[in-house]
Parts: C-alpha cells; sequence; structure tokens
C-alpha cells in the first residue's frame, strides 16, 4: 500500500519525543512545517492540475472551495465522550480543556448536576502543530429511559462548528464510574450500541476507544484491575459491529480538596495525542483524505462545466480532474480511451473519480464501463445514427399505420361485445344496488340488534339492582317482623303487669275511699271533755287496727291516735297538756 505523505518524522528530526505512559507506545511529535507541507503538497497537486484550464480565471475560488472539505478533514478531529448519566464526564472534559469550559447543565437527582446538550471544547495539541484543532465533545449522560439520542446531539455539534455532516469522530472515551457498574451492565451495553451504529462509522479508518473507570477513588486500589476489565467488556458490547479498536482502560478520580488524589487527565490526554498522531500517520487515513479530495475536485469541477459549458471543453476539464486526483494518488492517468469523444457536461462517468484512490493500478485507466459509456453516447450523437433512428422511427410509423387499421376492425368487432358487456355491466349495478341496500338494511337491522341487545342489558342490570335491593327489603322485612314479635311479646307482658298492677291499684282505691267514708264518718262525733281536744272518732276494732288506719294517713297522725274499748279509736291534735297518756288511753300522742 503507498507510504502516507504524513510520514514518521521520527528519523532525521529534531522534533521532541514523548511516551504514553498509559499504553507504553513511544511516538514522535510531528510539529511544524510537516502538517503545513502536507497541505502545500495537496493544494499543489490541484493547482497544476487545473493550471492550463480557464477555471483559476473563471472561478478565483475554486481551489479553495475544492481543499475546504478536505483541509478540515485533517486538520479538524474531534473525541467523543460517551457513557451513562452521572458519570462524571462533565468533570473529566473540564480537567483535558481548562477551566474556561463552561457546561450547560442542570440540577439533578442525589445533589448531581445533569448535562442538558452535547458542547465543545477545544483541547491543546499545540506540540502536535499549531495547525491542528482536536475538539472534545462532552455528551448528555444516556439512558435508555429518556431515549438519548448521540447521533443527534453529535449532529447538532457539527452544525454548530461548521464541519460537513460526513465528518465523522475518531477517538472516543467511554466513561463508566465504578460505582455504576450493577446499573449500567450488559444489557444496557447492548441497548447503547443500537444508537452508536446510526454514527455510521467508516469501516476503512477504525475508530479508537478508550475505555475509563472514573470515580476509582470509591473503590480500593485492588479492586481496579478486575473493574477496569468489566468496563473494557461493556465497551466492546457497546461498540460491536462498529469496526471500532479497544484500548486497554485507564481510570481517573478527582478530590477538588487534595491534589494528590487526583489521577486520569494527564493520562488520558496522553493516549488523545497519541491515538490522534497515530491516525495522521497511518494509511487509512491517508486514503481518507484523497477519497475526500477526489469527491471534492469531482463535485466541483461537474459543478463549474455545467455553470460555464463555454470557456472549457467539459472532457477537458474530467481530464484534469482525473489527472489531479491520480497524482494525489500517487497515480498516472491514462486517459487515451476518451481522448477525442464529444460528448455534453452531464453525460462524462463522473463517478468513476471517487474510484480513483481505490484503485490498485499504478497508471490508472477510464475503466472498460465508463469508456464504452463514452463511446455510446458519441455514437448517439452521429449522423449515422441518427439516419438508424429515421429508419426506425419510419418503420415504427408503418407498423403503427397496420396496427390502426387492424384496431378500427377489432374495435368494431368489440362494439357488440362492448354492449353486452355493458348490458351485463348495468344488470350488476343493479344487483350491486340491490345488495348494497339489503347491506344497508342489514347494517340498520344490525346497528338495531345492537342498540336492542344494549338497551336489554341495562334492563337486565337495573333488574338485577332491583333484585338485589329487594332481597336487602326483604331481609330488612324479617328482621322487623323478627323485632315485631319480640316487641309485641314485649307488650304482652307489660299489659300482663300492668293489668295487675291496675288490679292493685284498684284495690287500693277501694281501701282509699273506704278510709274518706271513715274520715267522713269521723267529722260527725262530739268533742270529748274529758280526752284531748280536737279528736275525731275512727271506727277501729283494735289498737293495731286504729294504729294502720291512722297511720296510713301520714307521719302527724300516726303520733296523734288514741284507742280506748269504750270509746274506740280516736284522731287529732293535742290541745291540752293533760294528755299525758296516763288515763287508760292505748296508743301514741303528741310529742
Amino acid at each position: 500500500m503507498d507510504q502516507p505523505l504524513l510520514g514518521d518524522s521520527s528519523a532525521g528530526s529534531n522534533s521532541p519525543s514523548a511516551t504514553s505512559e498509559g499504553s507504553g507506545m513511544s511516538f514522535t511529535f510531528v510539529g511544524d512545517p510537516q502538517i503545513p507541507k502536507l497541505l502545500e503538497k495537496i493544494e499543489g497537486y490541484v493547482k497544476d492540475g487545473f493550471q492550463d484550464t480557464r477555471v483559476l480565471e473563471d472561478q478565483p475560488d475554486f481551489i479553495r472551495n475544492v481543499l475546504k472539505m478536505v483541509f478540515q478533514l485533517i486538520l479538524t478531529h474531534s473525541c467523543l465522550v460517551l457513557g451513562p448519566a452521572g458519570t462524571g464526564k462533565t468533570t473529566l472534559v473540564k480537567a483535558l480543556g481548562g477551566g474556561d469550559f463552561q457546561a450547560a447543565v442542570q440540577p439533578g437527582p442525589h445533589l448531581r448536576n445533569r448535562t442538558l446538550e452535547a458542547q465543545a471544547c477545544k483541547i491543546d495539541v499545540q506540540e502536535l502543530s499549531d495547525e491542528l484543532r482536536l475538539d472534545l465533545i462532552d455528551t448528555p449522560g444516556w439512558c435508555p429511559d429518556l431515549n438519548t439520542d448521540i447521533h443527534a446531539e453529535y449532529k447538532k455539534v457539527l452544525r454548530e462548528k461548521g464541519l460537513p455532516k460526513e465528518h465523522a469522530p475518531h477517538i472516543i472515551l467511554f466513561c463508566v464510574s465504578v460505582s455504576m457498574l450493577r446499573q449500567f451492565q450488559e444489557g444496557k451495553a447492548k441497548q447503547m450500541s443500537k444508537q452508536l451504529q446510526k454514527l455510521k462509522f467508516d469501516q476503512r479508518f477504525p475508530i479508537r476507544v478508550l475505555p475509563v473507570a472514573t470515580k476509582a477513588d470509591t473503590e480500593s486500589l485492588g479492586a481496579l484491575e478486575e473493574l477496569t476489565a468489566v468496563i473494557k467488556e461493556l465497551a466492546e458490547m457497546a461498540f460491536k459491529d462498529t469496526g471500532a479498536i479497544i484500548d486497554e482502560p485507564e481510570w481517573t478520580m478527582f478530590d477538588p480538596n487534595r491534589q494528590e488524589r487526583v489521577r486520569g487527565p494527564r493520562e488520558v490526554s496522553q493516549w488523545i495525542k497519541t491515538t490522534l498522531l497515530g491516525q495522521l500517520r497511518s494509511d487509512e487515513f491517508t486514503g481518507l483524505w484523497r477519497l475526500a479530495l477526489a469527491k471534492s475536485v469531482k463535485e466541483h469541477t461537474r459543478e463549474h462545466c455545467e455553470r460555464q459549458p463555454a470557456n472549457d471543453s467539459a472532457l477537458r476539464l474530467f481530464h484534469r480532474a482525473c489527472s489531479t486526483v491520480a497524482a494525489a494518488c500517487d497515480r498516472g492517468a491514462d486517459l487515451e480511451a476518451c481522448k477525442e469523444v464529444m460528448v455534453l457536461p452531464e453525460e462524462l462517468p463522473w463517478w468513476v473519480i471517487q474510484n480513483i484512490p481505490t484503485s490498485q493500478e499504478e497508471q490508472w485507466q477510464l475503466p472498460t464501463h465508463a469508456a464504452c459509456w463514452l463511446s455510446f453516447r458519441q455514437w448517439m450523437r452521429s449522423w449515422t445514427c441518427v439516419a438508424l433512428l429515421t429508419g426506425v422511427l419510419v418503420l415504427l410509423i408503418a407498423s403503427l399505420m397496420w396496427f390502426t387499421v387492424r384496431l378500427d376492425a377489432v374495435t368494431t368487432a368489440n362494439l357488440h361485445a362492448k354492449e353486452h358487456l355493458n348490458q351485463t355491466f348495468a344488470k350488476y349495478n343493479r344487483q350491486k344496488d340491490q345488495l348494497d341496500q339489503m347491506t344497508a338494511n342489514y347494517a340498520q337491522e344490525k346497528d338495531l340488534m345492537k342498540q336492542m341487545t344494549g338497551k336489554y342489558a341495562q334492563e337486565k342490570d337495573q333488574l338485577d339492582q332491583m333484585a338485589g335491593k329487594y332481597a336487602q327489603e326483604k331481609d330488612q322485612l324479617k328482621q322487623m317482623t323478627a323485632k315485631y314479635a319480640q316487641q309485641k311479646n314485649q307488650l304482652s307482658q307489660m299489659t300482663g303487669k300492668y293489668t295487675q298492677e291496675k288490679a292493685k291499684y284498684d284495690q287500693k282505691k277501694v281501701v282509699l275511699e273506704q278510709l274518706k267514708e271513715q274520715l267522713n264518718l269521723c267529722k260527725g262525733w262530739p268533742a270529748q271533755g274529758a280526752q284531748c281536744m280536737g279528736l275525731l272518732a275512727i271506727d277501729a276494732s283494735s289498737a293495731d287496727a286504729c294504729q294502720q288506719v291512722c297511720c296510713r294517713m301520714g307521719k302527724e297522725y300516726c303520733n296523734t291516735w288514741q284507742y280506748r274499748e269504750s270509746h274506740g279509736c280516736w284522731l287529732g291534735k293535742s290541745s291540752s297538756s293533760s294528755c299525758d297518756g296516763d288515763d287508760g288511753w292505748v296508743g301514741g300522742q303528741a310529742d
């Protein structure tokens, strides 16, 4: 394979050398004027290729337009920083790019900040070349639940930087926190792989991936070897089928209060520069910018031919474009097969220009199929071709007239068939109308049936509700009937008790009436001088009977009754002090 134009400058140069401690790879920095020399050489290919044409006069910015995309590819590189949310990607980017980087973040869960959108941060690679530019692209934390679109975020950064959409990242930092290995395992790595495949990595130029174990201070030093091995396996799963090369992992830790406990930025930066230098020197990168040059030369040359077709022969500019790309690929260009061809610009096989960088021939020749294409297009423009095409056209007109006569006969024969077919169609249409009417009626009946079914279901539901309510009311009635029977029994008992009490009351009422009669009888007795004044005679046959009658009338009377067999029972209040009980009376007396 051809040697790259940007070769190793370690031999016979005074450039400083450095060694990547993480990978053990020794390398020599490119240093000026290696990169400018390459750019100058590519510009010389384009100038030499079109110097004997009027392109540079008619379009002064032609060379700048052709070289714009090629120089962007050579000088502008990106390092994509990927990983799950909360792994410390932004912290690492700040450490690599300096303190000027201001990330677009918002407070997240557990007092963490969450990156909102992808942002680019320039990293210093002046020791490689003053003209090289390397952007670290900090991306939002990947999360399957939030449908994080890595491809869309990367394309947005390309638009902001004015880079072509074909620009792809060739260096990637794959960050996973050692404390989050339980959350980010094989399943999520495979989900992330589907997102990464949208970036459409160029298989001809494999990307380099560095697995980075972040927040290593959360684990013991002895466990880091095993944890970094696990993170490397996750990176291999995430970048499966992308053609990526997975390097040996690095680990980082950051302690803002203790500088001696900060580890990783210097090692990661060294790896990035080592990897970038290796890519610049690789045959694959040389092939990449040659393909970009071929595409740019083809597009701008064809565009010039279409804009100003009279100033230069389109075929001549096509030759110059092929020669320019072939020279940049260290090949000669043999275009004798199409030297005298006269065709329009749009008829030229412009696509073959992009095949020159991938050709293995020392002397590139126009492919056979492209030469045949040009010959065919030229033959189509010759007088012989015009005469032949005229004869073919006359033959086609005669054939068309014969077919017209035949068509009239066939048309007449088909009129009857058409009329019969029209009648058949009319009958079919009538039957179809009837069928449509029946279908409509059926649909109406079906709708009515659905309505009735729905109404039946509603009525059934109501009936079920009423049946349930009836059962509840029936149960309540049973309970009330049982309670009524209990209360009726209680009423019967109370009625019997009332009857008993009423009988007792009637008896007492009779006794009371008797007492009243006795009291009324007492009113007719005259006052006795020999006894206490004001006593009333009460009919009682013994002292006990007299006491019972008097005491039943009240306490006052119970203390003022007297009894004597010759005079009976007496009741009254004492009006004289002579009632002292010594006169033969039996009974109580006033105190």
